[in-house]
């Protein structure tokens, strides 16, 4: 027996209770259009969010860098410094190229101090970085000064052995004048597990495929590689020969052999002049540019609002570890694996 209805007393009259209506069933194509509709409505959302992003990514590199007013001084006699820190890329070098051209059309700029940082990095990029550096000196006239931070070497050697007077801190490593291409053969395990590189040439006996990691490393292909290094080392060793000519010291067969020096061993051997810091670099460029009272500033790139926004570097909250999220996709990969050369001190 159903449930009587509250406020029900025995002997009273009920009406019939009629069932429920069923509910109205949407028309199949209603469906269809609403599913449609919210799919446009949210990939348009996702379509302008990614316009916005590569539009600001893209802008990146265009917008005129910061000048951070290191000493306050006459703005006619202006002293930039530019720093170059980190492993030198294709986009260190897009940077400095358009730092550059800035220093080229300002006028009031008298000086430059390179202010370097670096391991070195693609072969390459610090050629670029030299290439522009020696362009600014023909083009200007202005004198050209390095002040290495704690570490200048391979390719961040490379970009400083033109510079007017190259400055060393007193715990600066520098040198490491040489060459090296990473390559990692795996082809032992690769056969192990199963694994072969079948990957076809043209010419079937080319070098093509030279240096795959996982094919049998070939004499010949070694060789062969060998020779495009030694061509880059060459490079690399005539414009130090070049930049510092006359002032290198000792066998160049020690200074030339890949290692990375001290301070004190990179004064003795010629390829530095003085021990200083950065503000000794700034007076000595002022003295050769007779300037009286110059005002130091030192470019920085602009960062723009989706740079701040998406930011992948942020403190930890306290008591928590810091995450780093790590991705790998395919051309993360093809960049690991893809040998190239490197004026790169690698730390053991």
């Amino acid at each position: 027996m159903p449930p009587m209805p509250p406020g029900y007393m025995p002997g009273m009259y009920m009406p019939p209770m009629m069932p429920y209506p069923p509910p109205r069933q949407r028309g199949f194509w209603r469906s269809v259009l609403t599913s449609l509709g919210v799919t446009i409505f949210l990939g348009s959302i996702m379509l302008n969010f990614w316009l916005l992003a590569f539009s600001g990514l893209g802008s990146l590199g265009d917008a005129a860098p910061v000048e951070v007013v290191q000493k306050p001084g006459n703005a006619q006699e202006k002293i930039v410094i530019l720093p170059l820190s980190g492993i030198i890329t294709d986009q260190t070098a897009k940077l400095m190229n358009r730092w550059i051209a800035r220093v080229e059309d300002d006028a009031n700029v008298k000086a430059v101090v390179l202010a370097v940082d670096s391991p070195g990095g693609g072969v390459t990029a610090s050629d670029q970085i030299h290439h522009r550096i020696s362009e600014l000196r023909s083009k200007r006239g202005i004198p050209i000064v390095v002040a290495m931070g704690g570490l200048a070497a391979s390719g961040g050697y490379y970009v400083s052995c033109h510079a007017d007077q190259i400055f060393a801190e007193e715990t600066t490593l520098t040198g490491s004048i040489g060459v090296m291409m990473p390559n990692y053969n795996l082809s032992d395990l690769a056969q192990r597990i199963g694994v072969a590189d079948r990957t076809l040439t043209a010419p079937r006996e080319g070098f093509k495929n030279a240096g795959s990691m996982l094919a049998p490393e070939v004499p010949r292909e070694r060789e062969y590689l060998q020779g495009i290094i030694d061509t880059a080392y060459a490079r690399f060793t005539d414009l130090v020969k070049t930049g510092r000519k006359g002032r290198l010291k000792g066998s160049e067969s020690a200074i030339f052999d890949g290692r990375i020096f001290s301070a004190r061993e990179a004064l003795g051997n010629g390829l530095v002049d003085q021990i200083g810091y950065q503000e000794d670099a700034v007076k000595w460029a002022a003295q050769q540019a007779k300037l009286s009272k110059p005002m130091v500033v030192q470019y920085q790139r602009r960062l723009s609002g989706l740079e701040l926004l998406f930011s992948r570097v942020a403190a930890a909250p306290a008591g928590e570890a810091t995450r780093i999220n790590i991705q790998i996709d395919a051309a993360t990969l093809e960049e690991l694996t893809t040998p190239r050369l490197m004026y790169l001190w690698r730390a053991p």
